[in-house]
């Protein structure tokens, strides 16, 4: 989603703050995949 945001945002296909949630979302799965934990709960 990150990379779709990075095209689009640009081209004002879709509003910034796509940008900080996609931003957002991958600080959420780097920091889960950090911990060693899955997004599933395992």
């Amino acid at each position: 989603m990150l990379a779709i945001d990075l095209v689009y945002v640009p081209r004002g296909r879709i509003r910034w703050t796509y940008l900080i949630d996609a931003a957002e979302e991958a600080a959420f799965i780097a920091a889960s995949n950090r911990r060693g934990r899955n997004l599933t709960g395992g």
